[in-house]
């Protein structure tokens, strides 16, 4: 899907989530951020673990956010796993 607004992809998100019954339970602990501000654009890397009685998972995320109307909107966002053994 590519949308030019901000709107239209909150409205499409919400209905996808409240169609899952079965949500899966997670803890999602985010640390180690590295932020970068320059103007009405943002660039953020942390670390992400996520714990469930399903798996446990950590990852590096990247977001790329934009400032529309005076409020942070995420643009992008990239998740990439790390290999645990």
């Amino acid at each position: 899907m590519h949308s030019n607004s901000c709107e239209c992809v909150s409205t499409t998100m919400k209905d996808d989530m409240e169609s899952n019954s079965t949500p899966m339970k997670a803890i999602l602990e985010t640390s180690d951020f590295d932020i970068s501000v320059t103007g009405k654009q943002a660039f953020v890397v942390c670390f992400q673990p996520m714990k469930s009685d399903v798996q446990d998972y950590k990852s590096y995320e990247i977001r790329s956010l934009r400032k529309v109307k005076g409020q942070w909107k995420l643009a992008a966002m990239v998740s990439t796993a790390i290999e645990t053994e």
